[in-house]
C-alpha cells in the first residue's frame, strides 16, 4: 500500500502539491509549528537600573552639551557641596554626569564611606534659562552596579515558608484564613431535636 499526495497545476502551469491540514504533509507541519509555539520560552524583563548606576556614553555626550552645567567649575561646585554635608575624605574620584531634564544634571562621585562599596554620591545642578550660573539642587546617596542592597521587603504574613514551623507552634488568628474549614455541615435535622436526643431529653416521663 503507498502513500498518495494531492497535486494539481497552478495558473503558470507548474504542479503544486497540497500540505493542508486534511494530508498527513500539513497535518505534521501544523503539529510541528503548534509544538514550537507552545515550548517557546517568555521574553525575559529587562533589568531595571539602579539609581546610581553610571550613564551610557550617550548620555554623558547628551549631559555635556549643557556647558555651564558640566564644565570643571560645576564639577568644583558639586564636590565643595557634597563637602559640607560629609567629611571631604568619603567623597571620592569624580565619575561621570548624566542627564535628568533640561538645564538639569546630576554628578556622580564615587563614595569611601565605610560599609558603602558600590555607592555613589550624587549631586543635581539647574541653572534658569539663559543663565550661565549653575545652583546646587539636591544631593544625596545612591547604590551602583556593585552596592549590596538589602532584599525586597516581604510582609510578616508572607514570611513563613515551609519548615519554619512545627506541630507546637501557635500563631495568632486570622479571620479570612484560606486554610481553614467549617467544623459543622447541614444534615436537614431540626437543630433543636439534635440537642435534645444527644442529652436523651426526648425520652416520654416515667
Amino acid at each position: 500500500m503507498t502513500d498518495t499526495i494531492d497535486s494539481h497545476t497552478d495558473a503558470s502551469g507548474e504542479p503544486t502539491t497540497e500540505t493542508g491540514s486534511g494530508s498527513p504533509v500539513g497535518a505534521a507541519t501544523e503539529a510541528r509549528t503548534s509544538t514550537a509555539t507552545l515550548e517557546r520560552p517568555a521574553p525575559t524583563p529587562a533589568p531595571v537600573p539602579r539609581a546610581g548606576a553610571l550613564p551610557t556614553p550617550s548620555q554623558q555626550a547628551q549631559a555635556a552639551k549643557d556647558k555651564p552645567l558640566t564644565s570643571p567649575a560645576a564639577v568644583e561646585l558639586a564636590r565643595h557641596a557634597l563637602e559640607e554635608i560629609t567629611d571631604p575624605i568619603t567623597v571620592g574620584e569624580y565619575l561621570a554626569a548624566a542627564p535628568n531634564a533640561e538645564r538639569l544634571v546630576t554628578h556622580l562621585f564615587d563614595c569611601t564611606l565605610s560599609g558603602y562599596r558600590g555607592w555613589r554620591w550624587a549631586v543635581t545642578l539647574s541653572r534658569v534659562p539663559r543663565s550661565r550660573t549653575a545652583t546646587v539642587c539636591e544631593m544625596e546617596l545612591l547604590p551602583g552596579e556593585e552596592a549590596l542592597l538589602a532584599p525586597a521587603w516581604v510582609p510578616w504574613a508572607d514570611r513563613l515558608e515551609p519548615g519554619d514551623i512545627t506541630r507546637s507552634d501557635r500563631l495568632p488568628r486570622k479571620e479570612t484564613d484560606e486554610r481553614l474549614e467549617p467544623g459543622w455541615e447541614a444534615t436537614g435535622e431540626d437543630a433543636d431535636a439534635v440537642a435534645l436526643d444527644q442529652l436523651d431529653l426526648g425520652r416520654p416521663g416515667s
